[in-house]
């Protein structure tokens, strides 16, 4: 394990502030400082966007901040209004106007094309990497390789067609080991099917695509023949498409909830 990861989500106090965030930009500064001092040859660093009254001469400021302390490796994330939370009842109540979706958008392509033009490689919907930095941890979960989670609310998954995840609850945690039992609270078995289309919407999460030898063996040849139809139909400006690699571009990875019911359909 060499890699220190960060939750910066912004170097603007007022979207700190927002956030409800207790720490402050130049915080985030000396941390990467200390980190460097002490070894860290692998940061990363954690960004959010698309928060209320967001501009985008902001975003392009975190981006710039992110880079001058030479992050090795940046993750995205795009604000959600999750149902149960304040930030969803604020909206619901008009408190908080959310961007529009264009904008957002906007936003994220901003994004590619900074790190781009910077020899970052955008290698996974969320993550950006200089070349010899992607996070081989999460590559796991994108090639649906198999993991083990320990603790609450840890997520397991057999690498085949079941998935499972613990109690989040502490005690009952705790309780369950103390007698011998698993602390699991719910099992997914996934059906054939499920399992091929979490196949899909994994692999178009990475740069490299789908490739159509693979989506034979996975899926086989009539299914995979099928996907190449269907995704031929998508707009050019969302995928790459050739009779080897199907891939999204990154407006179609901004847009790939839409892409995936396009292609599920």
């Amino acid at each position: 394990m060499n890699r220190l990861s960060l939750g910066a989500q912004s170097f603007s106090a007022r979207k700190l502030a927002q956030l409800f965030r207790d720490h402050r930009p130049e915080d985030t500064v000396r941390s990467v400082e200390n980190a460097r001092t002490a070894g860290f040859s692998n940061i990363s660093l954690d960004l959010i966007f698309g928060l209320p009254e967001e501009t985008l001469e902001e975003w392009e400021a975190d981006l710039q901040a992110a880079f001058s302390l030479n992050a090795d490796h940046v993750s995205l994330y795009n604000l959600e209004f999750h149902e149960g939370t304040p930030f969803h009842r604020w909206k619901e109540a008009g408190r908080l106007k959310p961007l529009s979706g264009d904008f957002e958008a906007d936003l994220y392509l901003a994004a590619h094309e900074f790190f781009a033009s910077r020899g970052f490689e955008h290698y996974e919907i969320s993550n950006f990497a200089r070349p010899g930095f992607r996070s081989r941890h999460n590559l796991a979960y994108w090639e649906s390789k198999p993991y083990l989670g320990l603790g609450p609310s840890a997520h397991s998954f057999d690498g085949q067609a079941l998935r499972f995840h613990n109690v989040a609850d502490m005690s009952a945690y705790l309780s369950a080991l103390d007698q011998g039992r698993l602390p699991v609270e719910r099992e997914l078995h996934l059906s054939e099917a499920e399992r091929g289309e979490e196949w899909i919407w994994l692999s178009l999460r990475r740069a490299e695509g789908i490739d159509f030898d693979a989506a034979c063996i996975r899926l086989g040849d009539a299914q995979a023949r099928a996907l190449w139809n269907r995704a031929s139909e998508l707009p050019s400006a969302l995928r790459e498409i050739t009779p080897h690699t199907f891939r999204l571009t990154p407006e179609g990875w901004f847009r790939e909830d839409s892409v995936l019911l396009w292609l599920f359909e």
